[in-house]
């Protein structure tokens, strides 16, 4: 009951203050971002407690389909960030209305052609293709490492911690949309390579190789968890001390300098700050 009443008000908050500051003009940058970086964080706890029900009976959920649901669940929220990053206006839901905007869409070609979809989606895109591509890249590495780290794993490490091994997927992955969000407001070209899916990765292949043993395994897994989750914590108070820097400098010599040190949260904050002007 408890989990019922925390997820119906989650969401409900969730939609009602981004009205809200819209309402009041006290939309910001950092404002945004955190509406939507937060998004990814709670996933995993959602996740967790539709879990719960299923382990206490009879039909138990193996640890594997944990993990398969889990990044099922991750993966849908990175596409829907990319589909952002990438159309600059579309922003659906990846589920019934998805389905019936694909069918709109079918239909709507069928009397147009392609014009509508490509005046429509792609005709403000100012990226490559590569910069179209790079953000799915890092979430595709995540996901491979993990199946291949819980199926390989010496000391079946998912069994024996599948909480902290969850925890590590959904803080990585948060992590990487939290930098794909970031990438969308400054409208720049998205990372290939994230910091925290390589360690990951780096990670996952040391455990399978067989080096550190069963305790080993597990201890780098606890490690990992905590590193992840203190870098993505450095990372949003990173983006709040940019932001703000940048509000006190936008109007000083130091502006231009600043825009080098950091460049696309910067980029984001003017951006937001030349629109309201």
């Amino acid at each position: 009951m408890i989990c019922a009443i925390c997820s119906f008000w989650s969401h409900t908050y969730d939609g009602i203050d981004g009205i809200q500051a819209r309402r009041t003009l006290s939309v910001s940058p950092v404002g945004e971002f955190f509406d939507h970086a937060l998004d990814a964080c709670k996933v995993l706890p959602f996740i967790i407690t539709l879990f719960a029900p299923f382990n206490e009976s009879e039909s138990r959920i193996s640890s594997l389909c944990s993990l398969a649901l889990l990044i099922e669940m991750l993966t849908a929220h990175t596409i829907a960030f990319w589909e952002q990053y990438v159309t600059k206006i579309l922003c659906l839901r990846w589920c019934f209305e998805g389905f019936y905007v694909s069918n709109l869409l079918h239909i709507l070609a069928y009397f147009d052609g392609d014009n509508l979809v490509t005046a429509y989606l792609f005709s403000h895109w100012k990226q490559s293709m590569i910069c179209w591509i790079q953000p799915i890249i890092p979430a595709l590495e995540l996901n491979v490492a993990a199946f291949l780290w819980a199926l390989f794993s010496p000391g079946k490490v998912l069994s024996q911690d599948l909480p902290i091994f969850l925890f590590t997927i959904a803080v990585v992955n948060a992590n990487v949309n939290s930098r794909l969000i970031v990438s969308y407001m400054s409208d720049s070209c998205a990372q290939m390579c994230n910091t925290a899916v390589m360690l990951y990765c780096s990670a996952a292949l040391l455990s399978v190789s067989n080096i550190l043993g069963a305790a080993g395994e597990l201890l780098l897994l606890r490690s990992l968890a905590v590193f992840s989750f203190v870098a993505h914590v450095h990372y949003f108070f990173c983006i709040i001390v940019s932001c703000e820097l940048c509000a006190s400098v936008r109007s000083s010599g130091e502006l231009e300098y600043f825009l080098q040190v950091y460049p696309t949260v910067a980029l984001a904050e003017l951006q937001v700050l030349h629109k309201r002007n």
